[in-house]
């Protein structure tokens, strides 16, 4: 058993090397401020500004396309429930970051201003 273990950690290995370092590197969202509420489902809140500013949009499942006033206009995001996956391209497309339930006060400069749409891909039930 411990062999095989070894053996699959060393084929991870592989498989990571082969991977560009920038592919491998997370956003600097940072750790969300608190934890979700534990609604149940998906809830995610984003905002035109960082630290929750400006006009704010709920959405309960997420969109192929955030439409020309979000485009590239988000800087902060509220996950209450469920795990959001933010893509850099409409249709859920390009880059990607999956952030669990929490705030995150600011989406970093790498993100900031770039996501196009976003989607719910693991709900979350109530506590």
């Amino acid at each position: 058993m411990v062999r095989r273990s070894m053996a699959a950690g060393a084929a991870l290995a592989v498989c990571l090397t082969a991977i560009p370092a920038s592919l491998l590197a997370q956003p600097d969202w940072g750790p969300p401020e608190r934890e979700g509420r534990g609604g149940r489902g998906c809830e995610m809140i984003v905002y035109r500004d960082a630290d929750y500013g400006g006009q704010s949009q709920e959405f309960y499942s997420g969109e192929p396309n955030v439409g020309d006033y979000w485009n590239d206009q988000i800087s902060s995001v509220q996950i209450v429930s469920g795990v959001g996956a933010f893509f850099w391209e409409v249709g859920f497309q390009g880059e990607r970051f999956t952030a669990g339930p929490g705030g995150y006060r600011y989406v970093g400069d790498h993100w900031n201003d770039q996501i196009s749409s976003f989607r719910c891909i693991r709900p979350t039930r109530a506590r």
